[in-house]
């Protein structure tokens, strides 16, 4: 009797996995195939635009999920604040991502890094004035969006590749990352 439920089992795993749909790569969903450009269950769209935009653009993945990037601005750290260096630029900019999908999107997942024109990643700056928290959290519904601000450390550099600031944001492990680049303020 264990044996005749092993499988049972085991045929189940592979009818769910799809082992006996005759090898055609069709669309078990009954919908009709995948287009270019479309998603597939479980794999986000690649983006619209896999170029670097500039800052204040906003990038839109296939599925509807957009990403814009503000335009960097300079501010002072408080006494308070965490990852700044004497001597350094603090830069902040907001990130806003918001939902064009059908379903509620995870923003735990999010992570959003700068470098300067050196290539170097350049540390966050968490800081009270202004809002300078843990980023984008939670998840956001379908149709709504989530604004979050991101301060970063910008050393003195050498050359004019110092004040060229890159910015790269990804959502989720299986989404290409959205860049945008511009000048460091």
């Amino acid at each position: 009797m264990g044996g005749l439920v092993l499988v049972v089992g085991l045929v189940g795993v592979l009818l769910g996995a799809g082992a006996f749909d005759g090898g055609d790569g069709g669309d078990r969903s009954g919908g009709g195939s995948v287009r270019e450009g479309e998603a597939t269950a479980g794999t986000p769209p690649p983006p619209a635009e896999p170029s670097p935009s500039s800052f204040g653009r906003t990038q839109r993945y296939a599925d509807g999920v957009e990403v814009t990037v503000s335009e960097p601005v300079p501010f002072t750290p408080t006494a308070a604040a965490a990852g700044h260096t004497a001597g350094h630029r603090a830069v902040t900019m907001s990130v806003t991502v918001r939902n064009g999908s059908a379903v509620r999107l995870d923003l735990a997942v999010v992570t959003v890094m700068a470098r300067d024109g050196a290539g170097r990643e350049l540390g966050r700056v968490f800081d009270t004035t202004p809002d300078l928290g843990i980023g984008l959290a939670g998840s956001v519904a379908p149709g709504k969006r989530a604004v979050a601000a991101y301060g970063f450390d910008v050393p003195p550099g050498s050359g004019s590749g110092s004040s060229v600031l890159d910015v790269e944001v990804r959502i989720g492990f299986d989404r290409p990352p959205l860049l945008w680049t511009g000048t460091a303020p």
